[in-house]
């Protein structure tokens, strides 16, 4: 059985990111701390000895690589329908990681960066991905936006799915724009969450009225 499409280049960059670790922990000198949290104003907040704060992200990689290929594997119906859609958001959500990792590298190197900036631009590059395949999405109990009425009716789930592929992309430019922009810190933070669940409120919400629609046509 092959390989399902974009696992090898998931697990590309997943061993990028052990490989990177390796070397960081290599290099760095004796006794050194690195930050493995980071507060909602986007400050370090709790550090550990190298090995385990670089391992963490690495880990995260893999069980989404993991998880990514049981699915792709068993998938049938709609998901086996889906796949293209399925590869590009799980490395979409891999290369979300492995840039979240780099930066705990670049401040395990003392190298100072705005987190809260750096977490809210690639929050928006991830939605604007997802939001572009979110059309492609088939009907399926794992991914995409699952509400009674979207499951109920392909109709309401194609229609769905292609509104909430214009509110993802919208969502990431705003959140990108604001990353390059507005101030940031908590405030910027909080933002985005704000921003997040909007969209999806939004996106149920207009699950239900298209199948209101639907019901009444």
């Amino acid at each position: 059985m092959g390989y399902p499409t974009g696992a090898i280049s998931a697990a590309a960059i997943v061993a990028g990111m052990i490989a990177a670790s390796a070397w960081a922990v290599l290099t760095l000198p004796a006794g050194i701390l690195v930050p493995i949290h980071f507060g909602f104003d986007g400050r370090p907040d709790a550090w550990a000895r190298p090995l385990w704060s670089l391992s963490v992200l690495p880990a995260v990689g893999v069980v989404i690589l993991v998880i990514f290929v049981a699915i792709a594997r068993r998938a049938n119906g709609g998901l086996a329908r889906s796949g293209t859609a399925l590869a590009t958001a799980m490395l979409a959500l891999i290369v979300f990681f492995a840039a979240l990792h780099g930066v705990v590298i670049a401040f395990a190197f003392g190298h100072q960066l705005d987190v809260s900036r750096v977490i809210v631009l690639l929050t928006g590059l991830l939605f604007m991905v997802i939001g572009n395949v979110m059309g492609k999405v088939r009907p399926n109990h794992w991914i995409g936006i699952r509400t009674p009425w979207t499951l109920a009716d392909d109709r309401v789930w194609d229609r769905t799915h292609r509104f909430g592929g214009w509110l993802f992309v919208t969502c990431g430019v705003l959140l990108a724009i604001a990353a390059t922009l507005a101030p940031g810190g908590s405030l910027l933070m909080g933002g985005m969450l704000t921003a997040t669940a909007i969209t999806m409120i939004v996106a149920v919400a207009k699950s239900y009225l298209i199948w209101r629609e639907v019901r009444q046509s």
